[in-house]
């Protein structure tokens, strides 16, 4: 016999700690949620992978859109200054690798290196990598996204 305070079962409570995504309608940890401060629990409605899903979307639909943003926002002489600083900050931080890329453009330049297709798909736009910066010369050439892949930088295409 119930006395009136009886709980609901376990499964179709919510945990403090869980939320339902109101995307996909899956109940997932909030780790699983971006912050957003205006929400009541202090994360977005939707879960990290319907958002992504969202943005990448959003992104190919106004693909022209961004490159336009992106194109002006470059050309802002604040954010140039920044640009030139993180490259000297990142040319003192990594200098093997930046006296790599020199010899490497330098070595093109004098036709002592000739810029070959991706190794992995043939692609023409290619970058050089070093599995080693102590050999310059010995570089693989790579399209940007197998160059990312074998860094472990790309983790989901666009």
């Amino acid at each position: 016999m119930s006395d009136g305070n009886s709980t609901p079962s376990s499964s179709l409570v919510q945990s403090q700690d869980e939320k339902t995504c109101f995307k996909c309608g899956i109940t997932k940890p909030l780790s699983s949620f971006y912050r957003h401060a205006a929400m009541a629990d202090g994360h977005l409605g939707k879960c990290k992978e319907c958002t992504k899903k969202d943005t990448k979307s959003n992104y190919r639909l106004k693909i022209d859109q961004y490159h336009e943003y992106d194109k002006k926002r470059g050309q802002d002489p604040e954010r140039k200054k920044k640009m030139v600083e993180y490259s000297r900050s990142k040319r003192k931080r990594y200098p093997l690798k930046y006296a790599a890329w020199r010899e490497v453009q330098g070595a093109l330049i004098k036709g002592v290196l000739i810029r070959m297709p991706c190794e992995v798909c043939g692609h023409n736009v290619v970058e050089a990598h070093h599995d080693d910066y102590s050999k310059p010369l010995e570089v693989k050439w790579l399209c940007r996204r197998h160059h990312k892949i074998l860094h472990g930088k790309l983790v989901s295409e666009i």
